[in-house]
């Protein structure tokens, strides 16, 4: 109504912003869950750190050609592993800081677009299917990956 082109929501956006930008946005959407989670302050910092750590490794294990199931899963055991050295360093329990970490890794995007496809777009009801099950895996993958990673400091 304004002028602007149609919104696709079923299509892949190619866009990409500052990798700086994204990993401090990253850092602030980790540290606004564990405030409404309402953790301490010190535990909110390292949420942030934490999810900083896990940004960075999910970022170069997708640049090094990890599908993007595996990706999640091994940035979630990062983001668990330190999650437990820092929740040690700072007297909290491990899950109040990995829990707001893995924020970013979460397919709410890729849910929204398979409803959609599934649900409007009735060409596409199979690859609507497809996508909901995918979620389901990589947030499967997510929470096996951080039960890993805050396991490996035993090890």
């Amino acid at each position: 109504m304004v002028g602007l082109p149609p919104l696709d929501l079923a299509e892949t956006s190619q866009e990409s912003h500052p990798f700086l930008l994204l990993l401090a946005l990253v850092a602030v959407a980790s540290m606004s869950d564990a405030v409404v989670e309402q953790n301490r302050s010190r535990a909110i910092l390292a949420s942030g750190a934490v999810s900083a750590v896990g940004y960075l490794v999910f970022t170069a294990v997708t640049a090094a050609g990890t599908s993007g199931r595996l990706a999640p899963a091994i940035a979630a055991a990062a983001i668990g592993f330190t999650a437990r050295i820092v929740a040690e360093r700072i007297g909290a329990p491990a899950l109040v800081v990995a829990l707001p970490s893995v924020l970013f890794l979460l397919p709410g995007l890729t849910i929204f677009r398979s409803l959609y496809g599934f649900t409007v777009e009735s060409q596409s009801e199979m690859l609507g299917i497809v996508g909901i099950v995918d979620a389901i895996v990589i947030v499967a993958a997510i929470a096996a990956g951080v039960a890993l990673g805050l396991s490996l400091i035993h090890i």
